[in-house]
C-alpha cells in the first residue's frame, strides 16, 4: 500500500487559489472538505481528497450557473 501524497496547508491554498488562513480557518471546518492529518501542529491533507472535493465543488457550480442562466 502506497503512502498518501499529502499538502500542507500553503499547498491546498496555491492550489485551491485561496489564502492559507482561508484554508485553515474557514475550508477545512466546511461539511464535505476533506479532513486533514494533524500530525503534530501540522495540517496536511490528501491530495487525491482534495482534488476530488474541488472537481465536485466546480461540477456543481457548473450546475447551478447552467440551471439559473436557462431560464434567463
Amino acid at each position: 500500500m502506497q503512502a498518501p501524497d499529502l499538502l500542507t496547508a500553503d499547498e491546498v491554498a496555491e492550489l485551491l487559489r485561496m489564502g492559507r488562513r482561508t484554508v485553515a480557518e474557514k475550508l477545512s471546518k466546511r461539511p464535505g472538505f476533506p479532513r486533514p492529518f494533524r500530525p503534530g501542529k501540522a495540517f496536511l491533507w490528501d491530495r487525491g481528497e482534495v482534488l476530488d472535493w474541488l472537481e465536485r465543488t466546480r461540477q456543481s457550480s457548473s450546475r447551478r450557473t447552467r440551471s439559473s442562466t436557462a431560464g434567463a
